[in-house]
């Protein structure tokens, strides 16, 4: 079944052609590609088992059993990645911390077993559909495929577009517009400003990491303080922002500004 995955996977992403769960790849990825074969069958491939079992538990309303198979989904995923330095293992990562973040809360928020299901479910998608690709097409060559002209520049343009395909994400998953409040919370308003408050110092470092941090100077510094401000919210502090109501819309205005720092060039 992975081995099925794996192939669809990188057919749809355009990383490899497989032809009967086997990669003619060396051309492409270099010696390293029988590894990294193993590592979409055992990433892309677990994550989306997990993710269809997960749904079979909602379908029957179980809604604690589909988040702990999401969360069980997460660990296998890493796993079976270790030895790759690749963007879905930095995601899984953040994902469990994540979640692990919004279910230490979930005494407190009634809303909270909804959001931890919501936030993976669509976790998942997010790695499968957007880091799979990023990975395939421009990180994991990098990393490890033959170097060539131009190599560098996809390699850090992958950078770029996780970060802003994260926060992008982001936004347009979890909050919505209204007309008489603004930005809102489509589940749960502390769920909500948890992700946030993990996603903001993620993105500033995986940006600061890049070879061309200094490109992304105003977004990194926005965003780690973007990332200061709503965790002392979140840690009970409310000199910044008064309520959850208004901690959601400033600090969302706030993510669509540093997006559009990101699409400019900010030196310091």
């Amino acid at each position: 079944m992975a081995q099925s995955l794996c192939a669809l996977s990188l057919l749809v992403f355009g990383g490899l052609v497989l032809v009967d769960g086997s990669a003619n790849a060396s051309l492409y990825w270099g010696d390293d590609s029988a590894r990294l074969v193993q590592w979409c069958r055992g990433s892309l491939g677990i994550l989306a088992n997990y993710s269809n079992r997960s749904r079979l538990q909602l379908v029957d309303g179980k809604w604690d059993e589909a988040r702990a198979v999401l969360r069980e989904g997460l660990n296998q995923a890493l796993v079976q990645s270790e030895g790759v330095n690749s963007l879905t293992r930095r995601a899984l990562r953040r994902g469990i911390e994540v979640s692990d973040s919004i279910e230490r809360n979930r005494i407190e928020d009634i809303h909270g077993l909804e959001a931890s299901v919501e936030f993976l479910s669509q976790y998942y998608d997010f790695m499968i559909k957007i880091v799979g690709p990023l990975d395939t097409n421009y990180f994991l060559p990098y990393q490890y495929g033959p170097r060539r002209v131009g190599l560098e520049a996809e390699y850090e343009r992958s950078y770029h577009q996780f970060a802003e395909r994260q926060l992008t994400w982001f936004v347009e998953t979890f909050s919505m517009t209204t007309p008489h409040y603004g930005v809102v919370a489509k589940y749960s308003a502390k769920s909500y400003l948890k992700i946030l408050e993990y996603l903001a110092r993620g993105t500033a470092e995986e940006l600061d990491s890049s070879l061309w941090r200094a490109r992304y100077a105003c977004a990194i510094e926005q965003l780690e303080e973007l990332h200061l401000r709503v965790k002392n919210f979140n840690d009970g502090y409310h000199e910044e922002y008064s309520s959850e109501r208004r901690a959601v819309n400033s600090a969302t205005g706030e993510f669509l500004q540093i997006l559009n720092a990101l699409r400019g060039d900010c030196r310091r």
